[in-house]
């Protein structure tokens, strides 16, 4: 791989959390406080299961280095999470659309299109450009977050975590790894760092662990009394959300969610394309 190509930590983490982060915006059915500590859980696992490879890094060597079956496991981990990533996108658009979007299908299929335009657009401009982009979408981002979850603590009814049924911690367990499914993009990623990786990816997943559970605590906050006519109860914890009385964040969150949808597919699409270069590299072994 290009030894030129350097990503900072900061860069590191907020290109993995802007998938991680959106991917909790389309969570399904319900959520509790059962669902915050699996999911917290998931990521402690998936951080011991990329360990090993993050020791390979330290020892000098590269994901190229490992071999084409290495690289082809990676890539296949990365095609899935695009596609789950479409799949998220498309089946938010539910209750989340662009005004030319609510017309129906052709509608939302006219968005997937341009993001899917802006995703190759992106992709196209390399890894510098797009980590310093993450940088900027996920400030923007928490600061959205950090906007709705302060509304939900002065606004909602604490008696909504005893209102919503505890689900079952291994369910919500494999719920949790099957939502993260960013490692191979990450597992990509960290051979670019710039600095300690194992540190740096290590912070990647304490801040998931605390960016998930804060959200998902959010959503039960606000949405906990109507969790069960609730399809997507992050998503409508976000739109009932009235930081301010005579402005709904409705359009602030429909602008973070489309941007974090277009860079959340443009970290995987980057990803397979480094991946594929190396796999059609004469160098790889």
């Amino acid at each position: 791989m290009n030894s030129t190509i350097k990503i900072s930590p900061p860069q590191l983490i907020s290109m993995l959390l802007i998938g991680d982060v959106f991917a909790l915006f389309c969570l399904r059915d319900s959520i509790s406080a059962m669902t915050a500590l699996a999911f917290a859980a998931a990521a402690t696992l998936e951080f011991l299961a990329a360990l090993p490879f993050l020791l390979m890094y330290r020892g000098g060597r590269s994901i190229a280095s490992a071999g084409k079956i290495y690289l082809s496991v990676l890539l296949i981990f990365i095609i899935i999470r695009i596609f789950a990533i479409l799949s998220m996108l498309w089946n938010t658009g539910e209750i989340i659309f662009a005004p030319f979007a609510a017309s129906g299908i052709w509608g939302r299929i006219l968005v997937t299109a341009v993001i899917a335009v802006s995703c190759f657009y992106i992709v196209s401009k390399g890894i510098k450009a797009l980590s310093r982009a993450c940088v900027i979408s996920a400030a923007i981002g928490a600061l959205c977050v950090a906007v709705v979850m302060i509304s939900a603590l002065l606004q909602s009814d604490f008696e909504n975590f005893r209102r919503v049924p505890s689900e079952n911690f291994f369910s919500e367990l494999l719920r949790g790894l099957s939502l993260g499914g960013g490692i191979g993009s990450l597992l990509v990623f960290a051979g670019f760092s710039d600095g300690r990786i194992t540190s740096s990816v290590l912070w990647y997943f304490i801040s998931n662990i605390i960016i998930t559970v804060c959200i998902i605590l959010t959503g039960v906050l606000v949405c906990g009394g109507i969790m069960d006519i609730t399809d997507f109860p992050i998503a409508a914890a976000a739109q009932l959300s009235q930081p301010i009385a005579v402005q709904r964040i409705d359009s602030l969150f429909l602008s973070v969610f489309a941007v974090f949808a277009v860079f959340a597919a443009a970290v995987q699409g980057s990803a397979a394309k480094l991946v594929i270069n190396q796999l059609f590299s004469k160098k790889t072994s």
